[in-house]
């Protein structure tokens, strides 16, 4: 499928590839996991000159950088607010080129990441979201998504210790606190 979508400062080509055959069928018999569905989105924009090549997997920016992205899951808007703030000072003061989006509900960040709509490299993760517990999403997504990396905020730090079996880059006590964001984000990435 092709197309373009005209943006304020110019224009976006969307292009989707789909090479996933039988995916329902591979669903059914167990065989879910990401290597099997390769549901590949490439997006190139040109914004004010700048050309950023985007896909599901990776976003490098037109210096050659790699582009982070993040999603920040939190029932909280205000913390979800904070957080981005937090994490944009961080980029800013680093050098580091990332994209935000935010999650008040947890399935709806589920549901993207299963069906390929969204890939991140990090989710910052509430630990108690709602009636739900942001520790066993973390370890479901962590099944079919190796390389995403958790950081879980939370106001109750009892649930540090189970929060480990999803291999968290960290753990912060809510409200946030940047210096403690920032090591928990430099040591997600520091490979």
């Amino acid at each position: 499928m092709f197309g373009s979508e005209k943006t304020k400062n110019g224009y976006t080509l969307m292009v989707q590839m789909y090479f996933a055959l039988q995916i329902n069928q591979k669903r059914r018999t167990g065989m879910n996991s990401i290597s099997e569905k390769y549901n590949s989105i490439l997006i190139i924009d040109c914004t004010d000159n700048v050309f950023t090549v985007k896909t599901n997997m990776s976003i490098i920016s037109s210096e050659g950088k790699k582009m982070y992205r993040i999603a920040i899951c939190d029932d909280e808007k205000i913390i979800n607010e904070s957080a981005q703030v937090l994490l944009e000072n961080i980029a800013l003061k680093n050098g580091i080129d990332i994209s935000v989006e935010s999650y008040l509900n947890a399935d709806i960040l589920l549901n993207d990441l299963e069906n390929g709509n969204k890939y991140f490299d990090l989710v910052l993760f509430d630990i108690i979201i709602g009636n739900k517990n942001g520790i066993n999403i973390a370890c479901k997504i962590k099944q079919n998504f190796t390389d995403i990396k958790f950081i879980f905020m939370t106001s109750y730090s009892e649930y540090a210790i189970d929060g480990y079996e999803a291999e968290p880059s960290g753990f912060l006590i809510k409200p946030l606190n940047e210096a403690k964001l920032k090591r928990a984000f430099l040591r997600a990435f520091q490979n």
